[in-house]
């Protein structure tokens, strides 16, 4: 049975979390052990140097978290803390304040691969122009396409190949994808298959129709995986020396939307809080890699496309708050 926190307890636990963004970006990661969490920031990094500052950044958002913690512990609120504690720990844990669905929920899970590479490609795809490659090729190039050219190695085979044989710009890209990211968790997908995974592809009319992205072959790579289960369930499909390399969002959401859901969106993390007071059932629970997500039951016309930016810290530039990175289910 639930244990009840009392009212005084659910205010302070809201006013505490409300603003709280690194309760947000640490929420339900925390639970696993230090050595984990240090491998952690070796596999989303490319440096030591960026790993270090990373950890120092973190080291300041724990701060604010154990400052949390120890004043519920001070002013006696045990049961806030311990909702606190659950929330770090757990993934899935819903704070009382929460809403909650009337209707019976299941847990879905968005998987990204590799997400500093796909996001890298995502990117490029979003905010770059299909005359870029050829450009590179010829020693005239952006730093966004030779980051692309550096993470995926066979990038340049391909280009070379497409632009010889004088074809459309856009099966490079994929076939990159796949060499980089998808084949490297070949084993990994062959067990989510027993999740019954759906693919997550760019939506029509976030990029420029000129690249062939379009998935047209059953071994195209996705950009990601939506997948019902909890990310305890997905992560344990993965080898534990790749799931650092393996970034997930939780959802809940109505079993009713099962055949209403046509895709995903991507915002900001700093538009997370407002997605989440709008839609408090369709909103993750989280963010990851700086970005939360929203389930989508038309990811065409009723959203538009967040183009990517490159003066943002984290890579995404704000256009509009209600703009959203469509991607849609196959």
């Amino acid at each position: 049975m639930t244990k009840r926190v009392p009212e005084d307890q659910v205010a302070t636990l809201r006013d505490g979390l409300s603003n709280n963004r690194a309760f947000r970006k640490h929420r339900g990661k925390l639970g696993c052990s230090v050595v984990q969490l240090l491998t952690n920031f070796i596999g989303e990094t490319t440096s030591p140097t960026q790993a270090l500052r990373q950890f120092d950044e973190m080291t300041g958002e724990l701060r604010i978290l154990l400052n949390n913690l120890a004043c519920l512990r001070r002013d006696d609120m045990t049961a806030a803390e311990e909702q606190l504690v659950n929330a770090l720990n757990t993934r899935d844990h819903r704070l009382p304040f929460e809403s909650t669905s009337p209707v019976p929920t299941r847990p879905y899970v968005v998987v990204m691969l590799d997400p500093h590479r796909t996001l890298t490609m995502i990117k490029w795809i979003t905010q770059g122009h299909w005359m870029d490659l050829n450009y590179h090729l010829d020693g005239d190039s952006t730093t966004l396409t030779t980051a692309m050219f550096n993470l995926f190695p066979t990038l340049e085979k391909y280009s070379l190949k497409r632009r010889s044989d004088d074809e459309y710009e856009g099966w490079e890209l994929m076939s990159a994808q796949l060499d980089s990211v998808t084949s490297v968790f070949k084993e990994d997908l062959e067990k989510l298959t027993g999740l019954s995974p759906r693919r997550l592809f760019m939506g029509y009319g976030c990029y420029n129709d000129h690249l062939e992205i379009a998935p047209t072959f059953s071994a195209d790579p996705p950009f990601g995986y939506l997948v019902k289960g909890t990310q305890d369930q997905v992560l344990s499909c993965f080898d534990r020396s790749r799931q650092p390399m393996v970034a997930t969002w939780q959802l809940r959401l109505p079993e009713t939307n099962d055949p209403l859901m046509k895709g995903v969106g991507f915002h900001l993390e700093e538009e997370h809080e407002a997605w989440s007071d709008e839609y408090p059932d369709h909103v993750s629970k989280s963010v990851n890699n700086g970005m939360g997500v929203i389930y989508l039951n038309d990811p065409g016309t009723a959203w538009t496309c967040h183009k990517l930016g490159e003066v943002d810290h984290s890579g995404w530039h704000n256009i509009d708050e209600n703009d959203v990175l469509r991607f849609r289910l196959d």
